[in-house]
């Protein structure tokens, strides 16, 4: 008989000594006492019997690792369960901060909260809906405080939003993350290039629009062809612009969408301001306020304000009408109201910096320096938030040009010479940060106002050295000023430059300095006449008339005399009827010298 139990040793070691250790309490399992039954069979030789308990053992361990992984399984679904709430609570924590506008921390704890949810769980909407809370948080932060880096951040997020909805799964869903990666491109390029953003920002919402029809989706298709305007307009294609904000209106009844409706009058009013016709945009705003206010919608309500005071303020410039500049002024006014420095403070400043304008442009009609005062201290405020070398230094040195203008004109009223000093200072920092290659027209308008505060303060001081670096100022303006391009801020140069070296020639005596301000009186006149601009005819016309005086008495010129009396005669009256009390009084002053030096060489 064959001993066939010199095999058993190895298949029994296979049996009792597991390649995975378990621990007592599993070897003590019902598998297991079936496991050392089939062995004991296997020893006295009775293998149909070990067959049946091994069997046995099988199904038991079958059992019991389907009881462990259901086990697990449960255990699994309350840890997930777990992370979801945990997800829920991040978020609702996330939508607290954005209550308190806490832009940057709700859009951490948004981004928590997806975190938290594996990418591709059966919880994975809610995952993509805590992206896009990041992606709106950083929309805020970025728009409200000015902070370029992170809109871009937004931009990129919106982006990986529609990679993750794509158009063919999720066509509603693909629609709406174009329709906000429109909206925040939009919001940027008003920081960045406008045209590449604005065109992308187009492309955006064109794409949104082939999901969200109308018929589908009327309230979407509303809210994206009104945006769709925005952006169209900001590339100046007003007609395409008015006709998509037109469409909007389809759905955004005053009646059934009072807010919308407000939005949409809102826009309108933008492109009645960029053609032109200021009325009718002041009338889109007044219907636009007729719905949207504050206590609905401040932020909307403070924005339309803003608007309608700058089409009130340059009506009220280009008409000369201070009731325009006042209704402007309490716009702004109501403006800052919601636009606080805590809550949007690049709004803030730009508010500020608009009524320092519509304050500076009062003041220009009226005497006395409160208006003055009052626009210093805005364009200070407004210095505050637009600072130098971060978020805006090209706003920065907007700003720093209308303080040292304000100051400019305070120090001609009061005399004195500390608010010209600070005006020079202002308007140098201004020409450092302004790009002369790329912002030429700006750079020489800087130019003309340190020349202008070089020349009041050379008025005050002895000697000639302020008047030289006003006359140069004065000509390095003008190689950046081409007359076709800017007539009227060319003539006014021409006009500055010609005050200066009037000046310059009562002080050194001799004819050439005279004769150079006359030339530039004469310059300015080709683009300031009498009929399109009288006042800035008054100023230059007048103006070359004290300097044919001066000229008139070393000369000993009869003829010029004579010129030069009715040329300050007729510019005092013009100054009389256009009610600019100081330039008249400055022509009232000079009109006996004129008369004297005039009938001194009258022919006996």
């Amino acid at each position: 008989m064959t001993n066939c139990r010199k095999s058993w040793p190895r298949w029994q070691l296979s049996i009792s000594k597991p390649r995975r250790t378990l621990p007592p309490s599993t070897r003590r399992t019902h598998w297991r006492g079936l496991v050392d039954q089939a062995q004991a069979e296997i020893t006295a030789g009775n293998f149909s019997k070990a067959h049946q308990l091994l069997g046995q053992a099988k199904q038991a361990q079958i059992a019991a690792a389907q009881q462990a992984r259901a086990l697990r399984q449960q255990a699994q679904l309350a840890e997930d369960e777990q992370l979801i709430q945990a997800a829920a609570s991040s978020a609702a924590e996330g939508e607290l901060s954005m209550t308190e506008l806490h832009y940057l921390q709700a859009a951490e704890l948004f981004k928590e909260a997806a975190n938290l949810i594996p990418p591709g769980s059966a919880h994975d909407d809610e995952r993509i809906s805590y992206l896009r809370g990041e992606a709106s948080a950083l929309e805020r932060q970025g728009l409200n405080f000015g902070d370029v880096n992170v809109l871009r951040l937004a931009v990129e997020q919106f982006k990986h939003l529609i990679d993750l909805q794509p158009r063919t799964r999720a066509p509603l869903d693909w629609a709406r993350a174009q329709s906000s990666l429109g909206r925040v491109l939009l919001n940027l390029s008003n920081f960045e290039s406008r045209k590449a953003l604005m065109e992308e920002a187009v492309t955006a919402f064109r794409n949104a629009l082939m999901e969200w029809t109308r018929e589908r989706a009327p309230r979407a298709w509303a809210v994206v062809q009104n945006d769709l305007g925005v952006a169209l307009i900001g590339l100046g294609d007003l007609e395409g612009g008015a006709a998509a904000i037109q469409n909007a209106l389809m759905e955004w009844t005053r009646e059934r969408a009072p807010r919308d409706w407000c939005g949409a009058q809102h826009n309108l009013g933008a492109i009645q301001l960029q053609l032109g016709n200021l009325e009718g945009a002041v009338t889109f705003y007044r219907n636009a306020l007729m719905e949207c206010t504050r206590e609905r919608e401040p932020y909307g309500w403070a924005d339309v304000q803003y608007n309608l005071g700058v089409a009130l303020a340059v009506l009220g410039m280009r008409e000369g009408a201070t009731a325009w500049l006042e209704e402007a002024v309490a716009a702004y006014r109501n403006a800052l109201m919601e636009s606080t420095r805590e809550r949007k403070p690049l709004d803030w400043a730009m508010i500020q910096i608009a009524l320092g304008n519509a304050l500076l442009a009062l003041a220009g009609r009226e005497s006395g320096t409160a208006r003055l005062e009052e626009a210093v201290a805005a364009y200070r405020d407004a210095l505050r938030e637009r600072t130098r070398g971060e978020r805006v230094t090209l706003d920065w040195a907007q700003a720093q040009n209308n303080l040292g203008n304000a100051l400019l004109e305070l120090g001609r009223r009061e005399g004195g010479t500390a608010q010209l000093e600070e005006a020079i200072a202002a308007l140098r920092d201004a020409l450092k940060e302004l790009p002369r290659e790329r912002r030429s027209l700006d750079w020489a308008q800087v130019q003309t106002n340190l020349g202008n505060a070089l020349l009041e303060l050379g008025k005050r001081e002895g000697g000639t050295a302020r008047l030289e670096e006003a006359v140069a100022a004065f000509r390095d303006a003008l190689k950046e000023l081409p007359r076709e391009r800017a007539p009227l801020d060319w003539a006014a140069t021409h006009d500055s430059l010609g005050n200066a070296l009037l000046e310059l020639g009562k002080r050194e005596g001799g004819t050439a300095r005279l004769e150079e301000a006359i030339a530039a009186f004469r310059d300015a006149l080709v683009e300031v006449t009498r009929e399109r601009v009288p006042l800035g005819w008054a100023e230059s016309f007048g103006h070359q008339g004290v300097a044919l005086m001066w000229l008139a008495e070393r000369t000993q010129d009869a003829g010029m005399a004579k010129t030069a009396f009715l040329q300050i005669e007729a510019a005092l009256e013009t100054a009389r009827v256009s009610g600019h009390g100081p330039l008249a009084a400055d022509y009232e002053a000079h009109l006996p010298e004129a008369r004297r030096i005039r009938d001194a060489l009258k022919e006996p």
